[in-house]
């Protein structure tokens, strides 16, 4: 797919994103899984890797979009020179994918946690070096520190430091520091706030939310996700079916599938928790939990096959033009 500009803005756009290159090609070896169990898929350009290959000892590239299963649990070891020193273990249920760049002087490492939980050792960072997570509604900024971030299926969001210090950042503007033995936690839809009770409280709670009812978590994540994912599939074929594709939509794509990739892998786990428990009902006043997932798992595969494209296409844009950090431009269009 070749993307070029047709007007002013887009042509600024693309000036913009071509001074924020990387300075490492987005197919450079950027670490390794240093330990595997249970199920691990790694999606890069076309597809899932062969299963086969995805072993301990695995080089790992910038922009793979690693996933565990439900038995699954991986090391990663990141030894890139333009990243600090990071040892990642990475629980089950897991979404994330880890991305190298270069904003102005900084060389930045990201990791868009999509789900799941991430434990993560980082050595101290250089004077040219920063570390974030991202998350749904928040970045957490790295220091050099041990830290856990946990992003469950109800869309909360729970950060803990073990040692050093991390700051995190809501996207109403709220910043705030944990150092060792503190945590902040977001609520959905909230700002982000000092853990107050133990953690152990804040796992209880959120196991006991969604046994007692994870229909209420279904029913409002499924409207969202139904809005999110009409707009990726608006915006996927204009930028796949119109002859005069512009930078503008891979932008706009992009910004959409980092919204509802979320979503959907949040909604794949509530139902796995349902159809074992054999839970079902009403999620609204029109429509049942069998109904709605039914539409979901119909639509999964092509959905799916549509997400890997968009991240195909953005990596490919990054491998020819020295690289883009596209979610400079995502944060600035929120």
């Amino acid at each position: 797919m070749k993307i070029r500009t047709r007007t002013a803005a887009a042509r600024l756009a693309a000036a913009l994103l071509v001074s924020a290159a990387f300075p490492l090609a987005a197919a450079d070896v950027i670490g390794k899984i240093s330990y595997l169990a249970g199920k691990v898929e790694i999606v890069r350009d076309e597809g899932p890797l062969d299963a086969k290959t995805v072993k301990a000892g695995l080089s790992l590239e910038n922009f793979d979009l690693l996933k565990t299963g439900a038995d699954g649990e991986i090391e990663v070891q990141v030894t890139s020179p333009s990243a600090p020193s990071s040892t990642i273990r990475v629980g089950p249920r897991t979404q994330f994918s880890i991305e190298i760049g270069k904003v102005g002087t900084k060389q930045r490492t990201t990791f868009d946690l999509i789900a799941g939980s991430l434990a993560m050792k980082v050595a101290r960072l250089t004077g040219n070096q920063e570390m974030q997570v991202q998350t749904e509604a928040a970045v957490v900024g790295v220091r050099g520190t041990d830290f856990t971030v946990t992003a469950p299926a109800t869309g909360d969001l729970l950060i803990t430091c073990d040692d050093g210090e991390v700051e995190c950042t809501d996207e109403k503007g709220t910043t705030l520091q944990a150092a060792a033995g503190e945590a902040i936690e977001q609520q959905w839809g909230k700002r982000i706030a000092k853990l107050a009770a133990a953690l152990d409280e804040w796992q209880d709670r959120q196991n006991a939310d969604l046994e007692s009812d994870p229909l209420k978590y279904v029913g409002k994540f499924a409207w969202i996700y139904g809005v999110r994912k009409n707009q990726f599939e608006r915006r996927y074929l204009a930028l796949t079916k119109s002859p005069g594709r512009t930078v503008g939509d891979l932008i706009r794509v992009w910004i959409t599938y980092r919204k509802l990739v979320r979503l959907h892998a949040r909604l794949f786990e509530l139902e796995e928790f349902c159809e074992e428990r054999g839970i079902t009902g009403k999620i609204g006043l029109f429509r049942t939990s069998t109904s709605f997932f039914a539409g979901y798992k119909r639509d999964r595969m092509n959905l799916e096959v549509r997400m890997v494209n968009v991240r195909r296409e953005v990596r490919q844009y990054m491998l020819r033009n020295g690289g883009i950090l596209f979610w400079i431009i995502e944060r600035n269009k929120k």
